[in-house]
């Protein structure tokens, strides 16, 4: 066994990278290192009991040359027996779909190609070609764009469904091992390209690091992965933060108690703050650090009604409360849904049940999604809806009407809540302020015969 096969079978043990039984898919392009990957798996295969095939997709983006690519990796394939799957897509073509960089578009494409394989059965797992050297530059490529540390640790041996058992590996390794065993592979021009900034750092930057000292890539990789462990450690005390000072609200809007988020140090508070956008919004993809910075700058001033906002998220200050909120979802309902006896569906999965019921021995809180009423004071024709101009309410114990508009502000609803909370209403007259209030003309009163119990059940 080369040096080269017992650095990544140690590395595929430590993580834990493939099991017993697996089916490993190598994703090749024909380069060096996928058709170095597929050569040592193979020959691993036995020793670590699993399967190895290959998925090749050809992008289209260098014309006859990638055509050439698949066959040279079909036809290398064949000579050795192993199961390949290929799939052709136009790369170019999808450019209109709202991105402009190629290469992530290409990415884009080519990982979707991989989950169809592994959802059809034909994979446990997809092995990719990066190693040390990818991920040094991937390093450098975050550091000069501002990441934070979680964007410094580097590539993972293992995320999801994809394994890199060649971290461990640097370039010239696999350049070596490539020329002693004979390996043929292609060249991908597209690498030589300088215009592509990660092509420059591996051209340019990365050269001169290596001038000055020749362990650079290693250095920066040993780095890269002490950070990655002081990261997890932090966000597991980030996340333990974010779920005791994150309070209940409308929807799906993240709320944070700035007065408990105050308590904590600037570097969690950062991380909650974005744990509180990825909760929002799923996923962190374009939110910036400069992001982060004017989100909390926002939370430690604390004025209620001041804002900020990004093309995906809006972010707003209200009654001692950061709320975060994703921008598609923000689009006020004025749908209605006429309600009856039984259960009354919504379209997100959601119902309101109305049933008979005995007089209650205890009753819930006010802000309970189940409340029992005078059945007889339930009029007929009343729907689900949300607030509308000229919507008044009895408060619960009180005598008389208000504005629906005043006691939201009395009560100190957030202001972003108040055209999605869900209503119960008779013409203008709102009955039940779901999970708010109660109104006082439902009440259940002393002469009271007929008890009916409202439950509502949110959806998705």
């Amino acid at each position: 066994m080369s040096d080269l096969e017992a650095k990544v079978l140690k590395t595929i043990k430590e993580f834990g990278l493939i099991e017993k039984g697996d089916i490993i898919a190598v994703g090749v392009s024909g380069g060096a290192d996928s058709m170095v990957l597929l050569s040592v798996l193979g020959k691993l295969s036995e020793e670590l009991e699993c399967q190895v095939k290959a998925l090749h997709f050809e992008h289209g983006i260098r014309g006859a040359e990638s055509e050439e690519d698949l066959l040279f990796v079909e036809s290398f394939c064949k000579e050795r027996g192993i199961s390949i799957t290929t799939e052709h897509g136009n790369v170019p073509d999808h450019m209109n779909e709202g991105k402009t960089n190629l290469e992530e578009v290409a990415r884009d494409r080519r990982y979707a190609f991989f989950e169809r394989c592994i959802k059809k059965g034909f994979a446990d797992k997809i092995a990719v070609a990066h190693h040390m050297s990818d991920s040094a530059e991937t390093t450098l490529f975050n550091m000069i764009r501002g990441a934070g540390v979680s964007g410094l640790g580097g590539m993972k041996y293992l995320s999801g469904p994809y394994i890199r058992p060649l971290l461990d590996v640097s370039r010239k390794e696999i350049e070596e091992y490539a020329k002693e065993q004979g390996i043929p592979y292609r060249h991908d021009s597209t690498n030589d390209d300088l215009s592509l900034a990660r092509n420059r750092i591996r051209a340019h930057i990365i050269r001169e690091l290596e001038s000055i000292n020749e362990g650079a890539v290693n250095n920066i990789f040993r780095t890269s992965k002490i950070l990655e462990e002081e990261d997890a450690y932090l966000d597991g005390i980030a996340e333990g933060a974010f779920n005791s000072i994150q309070v209940s609200g409308a929807g799906n809007d993240v709320r944070i108690e700035i007065g408990k988020l105050r308590t904590y140090e600037p570097v969690i508070r950062k991380r909650i703050i974005r744990k509180g956008i990825m909760t929002a919004i799923g996923k962190l993809k374009d939110i910036t650090q400069n992001d982060v910075e004017r989100i909390l700058k926002l939370a430690m001033e604390e004025k209620t009604g001041k804002r900020y906002s990004t093309s995906r998220m809006d972010v707003a200050i209200s009654y001692g409360l950061l709320i975060i909120r994703n921008k598609k979802a923000t689009i006020k309902d004025t749908s209605f849904y006429p309600v009856d006896k039984g259960n009354n569906p919504l379209p997100n999965g959601a119902f309101l049940r109305i049933e008979e019921e005995e007089k209650p021995l205890a009753f819930p809180e006010k802000t309970s999604l189940i409340q029992y009423i005078d059945g007889d004071a339930l009029p007929e024709g009343c729907v689900l809806r949300t607030r509308r101009e000229g919507d008044v309410f009895a408060p619960f114990g009180v005598k008389g009407h208000k504005k629906l508009k005043d006691w939201f502000i009395d009560s100190k609803v957030d202001r972003e809540d108040r055209d999605r909370i869900l209503l119960l209403a008779k013409d203008d007259v709102i009955l039940w302020i779901i999970g708010k209030s109660l109104s006082d003309l439902l009440r259940i009163r002393i002469d009271t015969k007929n008890v009916l119990k409202l439950t509502y059940e949110e959806g998705l």
